[in-house]
């Protein structure tokens, strides 16, 4: 009978041994699972935020690109309303494309990317700086051009009316002086 107990003994502690490494088993897979799980959503955060990043830079970059075009259309502009209206487009395309460039350095996680978007919107900013000032002073010569055009057109309705008045039509030197003004005038318009 010693026997039966002794052999059921020995089996009872291997039963207690095979299940506590059972349980130690499973213990070790449920931290391995919660350690893996908190790998992939360190990753896929990581993944996420860098995806954010890499869009900003590419809206911030639509954005210069459309802001080049609007600068683009400010020289090509033949009137005072084109040119104003790329001007302004110009400007709302230069604020997105730094907005675009400062959300993307304040999405870096790494301080090196950060650095680097930092520099990359400062140079961005200085750039638009420097485009609206080209802006602003093509601008400026549209308007001194349409104000040319102006001041040519009420000066050949001057003209034509002093050729008009009976004093100088029927002066041998006033119209010949008249037309020679109104020639020196074209020149220069042309010039």
């Amino acid at each position: 009978m010693f026997r039966i107990f002794r052999v059921f003994k020995n089996l009872y502690a291997k039963l207690i041994a095979s299940a506590a490494i059972g349980v130690l088993l499973v213990a070790g897979m449920i931290l391995n699972a919660q350690w893996s799980n908190g790998s992939i959503a360190s990753a896929d955060a990581s993944s996420r935020n860098q995806n954010a990043v890499v869009k900003e830079v590419l809206l911030a970059d639509q954005s210069y690109l459309r802001g080049q075009i609007q600068r683009r259309n400010i020289v090509l502009a033949h009137s005072l309303s084109e040119s104003q209206k790329a001007f302004e487009d110009m400007k709302a395309s230069g604020a997105e494309a730094l907005a675009h460039a400062k959300a993307a350095a304040d999405n870096a996680v790494d301080p090196d990317n950060r650095a680097r978007l930092e520099q990359f919107s400062a140079k961005l900013g200085e750039f638009m700086s420097i485009s609206l000032d080209m802006a602003k002073t093509h601008f400026d010569i549209v308007k001194l051009q349409d104000r040319q055009s102006d001041l040519i057109i009420k000066w050949n309705q001057a003209m034509q009316a002093a050729l008009a008045l009976p004093e100088i039509k029927g002066s041998a030197n006033a119209e010949p002086r008249m037309r020679d003004a109104a020639t020196a005038m074209l020149d220069t318009n042309v010039a």
